[in-house]
């Protein structure tokens, strides 16, 4: 779990009078990212750009300024910033929609759901020259990737096929035994987080509602491509596990506007693309 899921920060804090850095490390199993204001919410101020969840990683990691004593000249205020040590091989993104409202002089408590459309996106790249390269901005200089996974560059399929093909065979790409210039290192050209799965909250309130799941999973199909080192190659399609009722979807049913306003989680999956 903690290999496939745990994504590490290195958070820095710096005094805002001496200047003295300290920093630590820290572990994440998901990311928890606000929700921009609901289009019903008429006090908001809100963009097109408010909604994505790039933007929502953008504010995740934004340096923001603690309220600490610093140890060398105890100045008690410093600037923090992060950045990203270890990257997952599944990044999981929470989407926060359930807000809690404590009345002024804490006599109650009140729940809500934040319905607000949340653009979502099929890849997350960590190119910070492209435009949804958000975690590229991250990056700290000695980041560690996910397990790197060697391809054959002799018949190349898309790492999409490939990838699907693993599934399917339970093939081990790393002990595939073949000479090292027959294989290309993927992680050293364009990795890049893919769209796996999206927990849905169905519901306009917080205190109750049903979880549905949707998920990429291969196909073999008729029309598959067949390739005589790889045998059949599987589609990926989107599934909606609904309690005990299974169907395929559509990818605006997954990903539409309609689903943009009841994702409650989202999980990316790392690939390595070449180029």
């Amino acid at each position: 779990v903690d290999e496939y899921f745990t994504m590490e920060v290195r958070t820095h804090l710096t005094c805002g009078s001496c200047r003295y850095s300290r920093s630590h490390d820290e572990m994440y199993r998901h990311l928890s990212i606000d929700v921009g204001p609901s289009s019903d919410d008429d006090n908001a101020v809100t963009t097109h750009h408010d909604r994505t969840v790039q933007e929502g990683l953008r504010k995740f990691f934004a340096p923001e300024k603690r309220e600490l004593k610093c140890e060398k000249c105890f100045f008690e205020s410093a600037t923090q910033h992060s950045e990203i040590k270890k990257l997952p091989r599944a990044l999981i993104v929470h989407l926060k929609r359930f807000i809690v409202d404590v009345s002024p002089d804490y006599s109650s408590v009140t729940y809500r759901k934040n319905q607000a459309e949340i653009e979502l996106h099929q890849n997350l790249s960590l190119d910070n020259n492209e435009s949804n390269g958000v975690l590229g901005d991250y990056l700290a200089i000695d980041t560690s990737y996910p397990k790197k996974r060697m391809v054959p560059l002799d018949d190349f399929l898309s790492i999409d096929d490939f990838y699907c093909q693993t599934l399917e065979n339970g093939m081990d790409v790393d002990a595939m035994s073949m000479e090292s210039e027959d294989f290309v290192d993927v992680v050293k050209t364009k990795p890049k987080y893919q769209i796996r799965s999206i927990v849905n909250h169905i519901g306009t309130s917080a205190n109750c509602g049903h979880y549905t799941a949707d998920a990429l999973r291969p196909y073999e199909e008729q029309d598959t491509k067949k390739y005589d080192n790889l045998g059949t190659i599987p589609s990926m399609k989107w599934t909606r596990f609904n309690d005990s009722f299974v169907s395929r979807i559509r990818q605006d049913d997954a990903m539409g506007q309609k689903a943009q306003k009841t994702a409650y989680m989202v999980m990316y999956e790392f690939k390595d693309i070449v180029p």
